[in-house]
């Protein structure tokens, strides 16, 4: 008897802790997660001192000024911007690898100073830098990119696909089992439960994990053409993407007539993922110096091509000069993502055993009526 009655008082527990406590903390998790969202989105939004927006968003363009009168008063007028990948952000799969120089140019100071327009591809923290000649440090600031919710979005869709399919499995075999075994007992029904949330959290630990770095060593170095020649349609230079590989090789930005004059610079990439097919990324735009072999480059993070132009005075000094080249990213095959692929399996596990569990739960209700 008193076994019985100490059963009911786990029971009653149980029920007042799911009908209570369980919504209260879903509700504090959710206005947690809408306040935080709405702090991003004002700081993806809010315009800063150097950098507009303050906090800008991976793969999306944004606004870097430095005023004239914070920048020294230079022969030439000639900085070379820097960046520095320094930490990539939690859950991203990092294209660039931490620690690497992803981009180099030199610019020119304008009556405005610094005014150019930049993109990066990975969500995480980086470092910029303005050097004269020398290599003296003319400023220098982090500035930290968070990812737009539109590049989480396919993965919300296959776990949302992966549990419901599941879940729709194992309530169809609750069904079928059912004719074999009455019911469940309660203390199996327990067990199902702790599984199914330890299944849960591991998957959720699983799907985080950053891929593996690649450590091979095969791949070819810069394949750059002498000026005059125009192979494949005007690509100057091609090496493999990125793919978060710490021996990625940049690709240099010198134009395919190397005329020696500063200009106009704009690097573009046709991107070809599902959510921003056919999108036209502008990855930088602005004045530049003289484009050297050394001093300009970029690190590629996608396969595909990058189209520059550069818009430079003539000789005569009465003309514009228009010069269009590409940079070619060869695709590198990614290593296979055991962890993510281990998450989804977890996750098709824990739907399956909670569809089993509902339905012979809610088959047990019925014939208990």
């Amino acid at each position: 008897m008193s076994f019985q009655l100490t059963d009911h008082s786990r029971r009653s527990l149980w029920e007042q802790f799911k009908l209570v406590v369980l919504p209260m903390i879903f509700s504090v998790l959710i206005i947690s997660a809408l306040v935080l969202s709405v702090h991003f989105y004002r700081m993806s939004y809010a315009p800063g001192v150097n950098f507009s927006p303050l906090t800008p968003k991976s793969q999306r363009s944004f606004s870097f000024n430095v005023s004239k009168d914070h920048l020294p008063d230079l022969p030439g007028g000639t900085l070379f911007l820097k960046i520095r990948k320094e930490k990539g952000s939690f859950g991203s799969a990092s294209y660039w690898h931490s620690g690497k120089t992803v981009f180099s140019v030199p610019l020119r100071i304008s009556s405005c100073g610094i005014c150019i327009r930049l993109a990066l591809w990975d969500p995480g923290i980086y470092r910029i830098t303005l050097s004269d000649p020398s290599g003296r440090q003319v400023f220098s600031s982090p500035l930290r990119v968070i990812a737009p919710l539109a590049l989480y979005r396919d993965d919300l869709v296959l776990i949302f696909l992966t549990v419901f399919l599941s879940w729709g499995s194992g309530k169809l075999a609750a069904s079928v089992l059912g004719e074999v075994k009455p019911c469940l007992t309660s203390s199996l029904q327990q067990k199902i439960r702790l599984v199914i949330l330890a299944a849960g959290l591991m998957a959720l630990g699983l799907i985080f994990i950053p891929y593996p770095e690649m450590k091979e060593h095969h791949f070819p170095l810069i394949s750059s053409m002498p000026a005059g020649t125009v192979p494949d349609k005007g690509v100057v230079a091609s090496a493999p993407e990125s793919e978060g590989r710490s021996e990625a090789n940049p690709l240099p930005l010198s134009p395919l007539e190397a005329n020696g004059s500063p200009g106009y610079l704009t690097i573009r990439h046709h991107m070809d993922s599902w959510t921003e097919f056919g999108r036209t990324l502008t990855i930088f735009e602005g004045e530049v110096g003289i484009l050297g072999s050394k001093n300009s480059f970029f690190l590629p993070p996608d396969d595909g091509r990058y189209f520059l132009s550069l818009w430079s005075i003539a000789s005569s000094g009465r003309s514009l000069v228009d010069t269009h080249w590409a940079l070619r990213s060869i695709p590198v095959s990614p290593p296979i993502p055991l962890a993510l692929l281990s998450g989804l399996a977890l996750f098709s596990l824990s739907g399956f055993l909670g569809g089993v569990l509902l339905g012979r739960s809610v088959r047990d209700k019925h014939r208990r009526l």
